[in-house]
């Protein structure tokens, strides 16, 4: 077990698994779409968020908010732009 920094804080297991390319790429790219399907500020959020959880964040991640949020936004078609 990993000793926790926070002393109030929940203990960290340290236990998380890695997770494989195919799952890294697939957070990337609703990274990606998150800006198509959520123009402005809530796009740009939802992007750098998911990137970051591509990174390290799904080792924090215990209620499997962000594999849902990733499957919602992929199944999401991309917003019209206005010409």
């Amino acid at each position: 077990m990993i000793p926790n920094p926070s002393p109030t804080g929940p203990k960290l297991r340290g236990d998380a698994r890695e997770f494989t390319a195919h799952e890294r790429s697939r957070v990337r790219a609703a990274a990606f779409h998150a800006r198509r399907v959520h123009p402005g500020p809530v796009g740009a959020l939802l992007q750098r968020e998911l990137s970051a959880y591509a990174e390290f964040g799904y080792r924090f991640d215990t209620d499997r908010l962000v594999p849902r949020l990733v499957d919602e936004i992929l199944a999401a078609p991309a917003a019209l732009e206005a010409c």
